[in-house]
């Protein structure tokens, strides 16, 4: 069982339509998003993308993944 994150949510100065996570529960957001988003709702939905990435740890696993293949 993995350990739970405090997830620290930040806001890049970017005006792509872009939002991606990092390991141990950090999250990015692209102004260029929160400017396109027609709601709340659909920024909540961008957000539990991530963290979902996040908590499944699916960067982690493809870089495992990677350095597997490359050895």
């Amino acid at each position: 069982r993995h350990t739970q994150f405090e997830y620290k949510f930040k806001l890049v100065q970017d005006k792509d339509i872009n939002a991606f996570s990092l390991p141990g529960g950090y999250i990015y957001v692209f102004e260029g998003l929160v400017e396109f988003a027609q709601s709340d709702d659909e920024i909540a939905a961008v957000l539990a993308h991530e963290i979902c990435h996040a908590s499944q740890r699916h960067v982690a696993t493809l870089e495992s993944e990677s350095n597997k293949a490359s050895n």
